[in-house]
């Protein structure tokens, strides 16, 4: 029997779809740097999640862009009066998990627990149906497709995990680049990405924003015409180097001083005038004031 891919596991592609969607991954540094201690210590250590909070918040409310916050299960107690207010201005509240551990190193029971629970809370808080989710770091790849039928089995209507490129870190080269339909019934958007010299390139936000000057991501995102769009921001990118708090941190050696240099640097690197460069990227490529992903569910 031939092995599982994504080709097979894809029903119908929705090339003709448009549009721009905005996703927050709404998650602290502590989730990515000091994974691996208890939550107790987790929050004994400084944050600035509930103010770059506040001022994404600000932000979108002044350029009346409606966005889709992932929001990892974990911090959802600290960030209370934030959600309220997602919720007030009309903003989407969707599932990041619970433990920002990759999918790759949960078991499918694990996985389950993880997407029940933080479903659960997030609708609890919210008060609405949560419909989409996505995965910590992009973390459903060829190695773990069971966690697509996990996502039908527990709810979920959409998918914003899957990657179209291939890397250290993540990807399905194979994966169509726009929205589509899976054979279980799953909603998949994927993130953006341009083909340059036949090698697909990760666009619209994170490191990818941080790393490009922004008239060459405008130019790319120009020659990927009218595809739908996924930009993604992370709170903590919102620090500048003066509120940066990677570098405070207390370490044990076994977390953040022991990552490898490069990691470090797609971590922290030019986070000074990020959200200027992803309002001003917005700003250059919609056509129309972008939507809450789950919009897309109304129009498949």
């Amino acid at each position: 029997m031939a092995p599982t891919t994504y080709s097979n596991l894809v029903e119908t592609v929705l090339s003709s779809l448009k549009g721009d969607f905005l996703t927050v991954d709404t998650e602290d540094y502590t989730t990515t740097v000091y994974s691996g201690i208890g939550e107790p210590e987790l929050r004994k250590l400084p944050s600035n999640l509930n103010r770059n909070l506040d001022v994404l918040l600000d932000a979108f409310a002044e350029h009346n862009y409606k966005c889709t916050f992932f929001v990892l299960g974990r911090i959802a107690d600290r960030i209370k009066p934030q959600l309220r207010r997602m919720v007030d201005d009309g903003h989407e509240i969707a599932s990041h998990g619970m433990s920002h551990r990759r999918v790759m190193e949960l078991t499918p029971g694990e996985f389950r627990n993880e997407l029940s629970t933080s479903k659960a809370l997030l609708e609890d808080v919210s008060g609405g149906v949560v419909n989409g989710f996505r995965a910590p770091m992009f973390s459903i790849t060829n190695e773990n497709l069971w966690a697509l039928d996990t996502l039908v089995e527990t709810g979920y209507q959409y998918d914003s995990s899957i990657c179209p490129v291939s890397n250290f870190a993540y990807g399905i080269k194979e994966a169509p680049h726009y929205p589509h339909i899976l054979k279980n019934g799953l909603v998949e958007v994927p993130m953006s990405v341009l083909k340059i010299f036949g090698y697909p390139a990760m666009l619209g936000g994170g490191f990818y924003l941080r790393v490009y000057p922004l008239w060459l991501h405008k130019v790319f995102m120009k020659l990927r015409r009218n595809q739908v769009t996924v930009y993604y921001l992370h709170p903590w990118e919102l620090d500048s180097a003066q509120l940066n708090l990677w570098e405070q941190m207390p370490d044990e050696g076994e977390h953040w001083n022991s990552k490898p240099g490069l990691m470090k640097m797609i971590e922290t690197y030019n986070r000074k005038n990020i959200l200027k460069k992803y309002l001003a990227l917005i700003a250059a490529r919609a056509t129309t004031a972008p939507k809450p992903m789950n919009h897309i569910l109304s129009r498949v």
